[in-house]
């Protein structure tokens, strides 16, 4: 079961996009971020930057695994899912907003 902490906002929505897709079994969980609830302390144990949306995968092999930042969220539920990601090799290349790191190189991540 995943708790799906969440607020209608484009992340929002393509998180709830994502678990509808992928099949898995989840229940929502409204956080009010008009009133303030993501600076709630049981919130900012998930989601320490109280970015909404967060999970929290209680499947996961380790025990209770939070996850937040919708990119985060959407590579956590492809990789469970077994879908919505390629099989094999592949390679992820992260830049930063000048198209770089901060070193100016940018960092390649090959998944095997």
């Amino acid at each position: 079961m995943i708790d799906f902490y969440y607020w209608p906002t484009p992340n929002g929505w393509k998180v709830a996009i994502m678990l509808e897709e992928s099949g898995l079994e989840y229940r929502a969980i409204p956080v009010n971020i008009g009133k303030g609830d993501q600076f709630k302390p049981e919130f900012l144990a998930i989601s320490p930057n109280n970015r909404m949306p967060a999970i929290v995968d209680h499947d996961f092999e380790d025990g209770p695994l939070p996850v937040f930042e919708s990119g985060a969220i959407l590579i956590h539920l492809a990789e469970r899912s077994g879908k919505f990601m390629p099989t094999g090799t592949y390679v992820l290349t992260i830049t930063g907003n000048n198209g770089s790191t901060s070193h100016g190189t940018p960092l390649t991540l090959t998944v095997q």
